[in-house]
């Protein structure tokens, strides 16, 4: 599997909107778990992470291509 592609700025929101919209998410999160432990916190970061963040596009960036094209899915 090739290297996931950047997507474009028509793709969503501009990148201003979408840093609010973390920011925002990420307090409202945080205040929400805040006398729960960390994997609870964890768990309601998730959902926000993976609506920010290309996740697949960051790991592959940081592991470098060769890496990520012989991993599995499940390495990934």
């Amino acid at each position: 599997m090739a290297l996931p592609h950047a997507a474009s700025a028509s793709d969503g929101p501009s990148p201003q909107t979408l840093i609010e919209n973390f920011h925002d998410g990420l307090t409202e999160a945080l205040l929400a778990s805040k006398d729960q432990d960390f994997e609870t916190r964890a768990q309601a970061l998730c959902p926000l992470l993976r609506q920010t963040m290309n996740i697949n596009l960051q790991g592959a960036a940081s592991v470098g291509r060769r890496n990520w094209n012989s991993w599995s899915q499940e390495q990934r």
